[in-house]
C-alpha cells in the first residue's frame, strides 16, 4: 500500500475534526484492512464528513471520532451509509 494514502485519509480527517492523527501502525492498519476490503480514499472522507456532522458538537461523542472507532471493521459501513444532519461540516464548527 503507498504510504500517501494514509496521509491523505488522516489529513482529511485531521483537518474537517480539527485533530492531530499520524500515520502510526494502529491507524495504518485500521485504514489498510478497509482498503483490502474495497473502500477508497473518497469512502473514507464520506465516513468523516457523515460523523462529524453527526457527532462534532456532541460533547459525549466527540472523543470517538478517531480512526479506532471510525475505521473500524464491525461499524464503517454503517457510518458510510447513515444520513448525516443537514448542516454542513462548517455550521458544526
Amino acid at each position: 500500500m503507498e504510504d500517501n494514502i494514509y496521509k491523505q485519509i488522516l489529513d482529511d480527517l485531521n483537518t474537517k475534526g480539527q485533530f492531530r492523527y499520524r500515520p502510526g501502525s494502529a491507524n495504518t492498519s485500521l485504514i489498510n484492512a478497509r482498503l483490502s476490503e474495497g473502500y477508497t480514499l473518497e469512502d473514507f472522507q464520506i465516513v468523516h464528513d457523515n460523523m462529524i456532522a453527526k457527532w462534532g458538537k456532541d460533547e459525549k461523542m466527540y472523543e470517538y471520532l478517531r480512526p479506532a472507532t471510525l475505521y473500524c471493521a464491525s461499524k464503517f459501513e454503517g457510518y458510510l451509509n447513515c444520513k448525516p444532519p443537514k448542516k454542513t461540516i462548517e455550521e458544526w464548527r
